[in-house]
């Protein structure tokens, strides 16, 4: 997404909320200039529903106007995850 994103704005940083990257993806993103932060987010803040700042979990602040959230999937119920569905 931060690859086709980069087409709209070269002012772009890619949170991972603490799960990790390829190490060639890293690389291609950060030679565009994107920032990339692997590290647990912490709070996303702001006022009226207009983000304002990425909070993470070290402490470290990110001033942001907008954003995007992939989504993550998975099976909440047990008799899904055994029964194959």
């Amino acid at each position: 997404m931060g690859k086709l994103l980069y087409n709209w704005s070269e002012d772009l940083v890619v949170a991972t909320n603490g799960r990790e990257m390829s190490k060639s993806l890293k690389n291609d993103l950060e030679r565009k200039g994107i920032i990339v932060k692997t590290e647990p987010i912490k709070s996303l803040d702001g006022t009226n529903g207009n983000l304002e700042k990425v909070m993470f979990a070290s402490g470290v602040e990110i001033h942001r106007k907008g954003g995007f959230i992939a989504p993550s999937f998975y099976l909440a119920e047990p008799i899904c995850r055994t029964s194959g569905l």
